[in-house]
């Protein structure tokens, strides 16, 4: 079964799930949303990627936002990161859709 993001929507595609681990709109003061990044159809966590979408915070909304993700040494080399990123664009996009896609 697929994890969903905030809104409802599944994260995910052919090799990755991202899992929810904290949620911004649960806990407002947190401004951030962290995922575990999962290989599909398994339980195995390689990394984790966040989105910090404090509105606030005059560097992050300059830049439109940071993101920020890990992976596990042994799964590098596999362009997960950049699955992810694709998979965590369309929230990025809604979280901030003034300065997203410039």
């Amino acid at each position: 079964m697929a994890h969903t993001e905030p809104t409802g929507e599944a994260m995910v595609d052919e090799a990755l799930e991202l899992r929810v681990l904290d949620d911004a709109s649960s806990r407002p003061e947190r401004r951030a949303y962290l995922f575990a990044v999962v290989l599909r159809g398994t339980t195995t966590e390689v990394g984790r990627i966040v989105l910090r979408v404090d509105h606030e915070d005059p560097g992050l909304v300059a830049h439109a936002g940071h993101v920020g993700c890990e992976i596990a040494p042994e799964h590098r080399g596999r362009r997960l990161v950049l699955r992810a990123c694709r998979l965590l664009a369309p929230l990025a996009r809604r979280t901030d859709s003034q300065n997203c896609g410039r």
